[in-house]
């Protein structure tokens, strides 16, 4: 026996069951990815993090430690920056977030888009000290 596909109640219940077992999927790869960084695995922890991002999760965490593990271990910036994008775009009054993506830019000669992000951190936190050397860079 199924499930009667034109029932509004079952349809709605079963979208409300699938976003929260996508929510619990992506804490768990964070939590493992977090317990992995401190135990200095960093390939388990970039591992774990493309699993939660994977689930498309509408927090920048995820996406924001794997644009970091794969600027610093990868030594690949231009891989690393959709990531911080992204992390920026779900959370955009996140300094770090911000900050990193400036830095990003920057560090690839971005100066516009890197203005862009220091002007945003300012915005946020009028004595951000890293946004107005890197703006100071950017110029």
């Amino acid at each position: 026996m199924g499930f009667d596909p034109d029932n509004e109640e079952y349809a709605r219940l079963h979208a409300e069951v699938r976003k929260e077992a996508r929510r619990i999927q992506v804490q768990q790869a964070i939590l493992a990815a977090e317990n992995a960084e401190t135990y200095r695995n960093v390939r388990a922890a970039m591992e774990q993090y493309r699993r939660a991002i994977d689930y498309e999760p509408d927090d920048g965490l995820p996406y924001y430690r794997l644009g970091m593990l794969v600027w610093k271990y990868d030594d690949d910036l231009r891989s690393a920056i959709p990531h911080l994008r992204r992390a920026a775009l779900l959370d955009p009054k996140r300094v770090e977030y911000r900050q990193a993506l400036g830095d990003a830019y920057l560090a690839l000669g971005m100066k516009l888009n890197a203005r862009r992000e220091y002007q945003a951190v300012l915005e946020i936190d009028k004595d951000n000290q890293a946004a107005r050397e890197g703006l100071k860079k950017a110029r």
